[in-house]
């Protein structure tokens, strides 16, 4: 009686339209591939999972030749912040992988967002993308002029976003020139 009882109700919330048998039923393409068979395929249906997101990504496929062969987590649907569209993370983990300034081109079709980055690899970014990347931090660039050289490096907490939001914001440029004129640079891109 108790299950009839339960049955009634959900169908009445769901304005009395049955259960919903395709929705729950549905397939999802959740499992693991290996990066180079992603790199080959058209699939833009797909998301890729890695931890810490995009940062997350160019950290682990870094100038890394066998990131190739790494299993990563597919999914057909956003499942949060850390999946990323299949075209951004093709660019992307080839960018990583081989981080020439033939590769960096198109980093400025990324739709950078909200994600949190580590000040090394924001900086190869930003030297890569230019004014295609904006950073933000409360304050803006007084901020971050203000900042010591041990805070911008142990900061975590960057925003990117690839439009500017507010005042706030700065672009990738300008991250990079506050940086250097503190004596903070890393590997970058390769000269072709």
């Amino acid at each position: 009686m108790r299950q009839l009882i339960r049955s009634f109700i959900d169908f009445t919330l769901n304005e009395f339209g049955g259960f919903a048998y395709q929705r729950v039923t549905t397939n999802k393409k959740i499992g693991q591939r290996r990066v180079s068979e992603l790199l080959s395929t058209s699939d833009d249906s797909l998301y890729v999972g890695i931890q810490y997101g995009m940062a997350g990504l160019i950290n682990r496929a870094w100038r890394n030749a066998d990131f190739i062969n790494d299993l990563v987590s597919v999914s057909d649907q956003e499942n949060g912040w850390q999946y990323l569209r299949l075209s951004e993370f093709k660019i992307v983990a080839t960018w990583s992988m081989d981080p020439s300034i033939q590769h960096a081109q198109g980093l400025r079709t990324i739709r950078w967002h909200g994600m949190p980055f580590w000040a090394k690899k924001l900086y190869v970014v930003a030297k890569a993308t230019g004014d295609g990347i904006w950073i933000g931090i409360r304050g803006g660039l007084a901020a971050l002029n203000a900042m010591s050289r041990e805070e911008i490096l142990n900061r975590t907490s960057w925003q990117v976003s690839d439009e500017r939001k507010n005042t706030s914001w700065f672009s990738g440029n300008d991250f990079c020139e506050v940086l250097e004129s503190k004596g903070i640079s890393f590997d970058t891109a390769k000269e072709e």
